[in-house]
């Protein structure tokens, strides 16, 4: 290509300034050429490095050095890898590299890699699947609780602290409930392989640790990414003794009133809680308030129902209880024998069949009165 009195254009310049880097590799990865965007994007010279594999992060390797070894069977086709490289301030970029074999051209005599920056994207696209995962674990726990009964709540909870710990990269996920001036550790999942807590760990006097009492006073999460960032003093004595290096807890609260904590804890290592298991661990705790408030109800509906069949079960007065459609829930024995039956629950298909026929229009109305 020339300009308009015959000067050809110098390639090597466009490379200076373009935003990707260029560079020219031998089939072992060796840097022959690379152009100044590597100094920008990557903050380390050219000649710094002697192999690109150098800066290539462990898990990529063997994928980049496979696609290159590929190439180099195949003079056509170009290849498309995507790849993280450490910058010279020690963080890791997505690069995505396009590879193209020049290694019988002359000119070349390489494998030329064509390297864009795309970590943003590969960023966000990590972010929107991971809320996506969120969104699905929420929606299987969510219905897990709306069928859980009082018989097997305790082992609903159990299965759900150990999902969610799973889903956070944790090893532990434990719920703590107030029983007068104490907490009490009520559900308490572990990794496996990981010993648990004694019976003497699981219960503390509120009084004794005043983190945990400020913690109860607070509406959202309270979060921990290290304990190095906790004063010496019994909270942290505390946490020490349950092996934390870091945890995050919501607060349980069950009739509007704060009833316990749910937390999870990193025990390994320390951990960033970010935003999807924070909202994952908030939407939980909500979730298991209103179950508990819901299975508290249910069981005590459950006790007032069997005491007020006992006490009927030995009235000398006739009582069945009917549904909307009249059919007969439940007959003390003595509705039984007055209508004689011989068994507590009758309906013959005429519903009214056992009212005097004088008096079925007032039953009706009165039906349709409470109705």
């Amino acid at each position: 290509m020339s300009g308009s009195r015959g000067d050809e254009i110098d390639p090597s310049a466009l490379l200076v300034h373009t935003e990707d880097i260029v560079a020219v590799v031998d089939v072992g990865g060796g840097v022959r050429y690379a152009n100044d965007a590597t100094r920008r994007m990557l903050g380390w010279q050219a000649g710094d490095v002697a192999s690109v594999f150098e800066r290539v992060h462990p898990d990529d390797v063997a994928p980049l050095l496979g696609a290159l070894g590929e190439l180099v069977d195949d003079t056509g086709s170009p290849t498309a890898q995507r790849a993280r490289v450490r910058h010279a301030d020690g963080e890791w970029r997505w690069l995505e590299i396009l590879a193209v074999n020049r290694l019988d051209d002359p000119a070349v005599g390489g494998i030329v890699l064509s390297c864009r920056d795309v970590t943003g994207h590969v960023e966000s696209e990590a972010a929107r699947a991971r809320r996506r995962e969120a969104d699905e674990l929420l929606a299987t726990l969510a219905a897990r609780f709306v069928a859980v009964t009082a018989d097997d709540v305790d082992a609903v909870i159990d299965g759900v602290l150990g999902e969610l710990a799973g889903f956070a990269g944790v090893e532990r996920g434990w719920v703590s409930q107030l029983r007068g001036d104490e907490l009490e550790i009520t559900h308490d999942w572990w990794a496996e392989g990981l010993p648990g807590l004694s019976p003497d760990q699981r219960r503390l006097r509120m009084a004794d640790h005043p983190g945990l009492i400020a913690a109860f006073a607070r509406n959202d999460l309270v979060v921990l990414p290290s304990l190095d960032r906790l004063a010496a003093g019994p909270d942290r004595t505390l946490l020490e003794s349950q092996r934390a290096r870091s945890l995050v807890m919501a607060p349980l609260v069950v009739d509007g009133e704060r009833r316990g904590l749910v937390g999870l804890q990193s025990v390994r290592s320390e951990h960033p809680w970010p935003d999807d298991v924070r909202h994952v661990l908030g939407a939980v705790a909500a979730l298991l308030g209103a179950t508990l408030r819901r299975v508290v109800a249910e069981a005590a509906l459950a006790t007032s129902e069997a005491r007020f069949r006992a006490l009927l079960a030995h009235t000398a007065e006739g009582v069945r209880l009917l549904d909307a459609d009249m059919r007969t829930i439940w007959a003390s024995p003595w509705a039984a024998m007055m209508h004689g039956t011989g068994h507590l629950v009758h309906d013959p298909d005429d519903r009214l069949a056992m009212v005097h026929p004088d008096d079925r229009d007032t039953v009706a109305r009165a039906r349709a009165d409470v109705l």
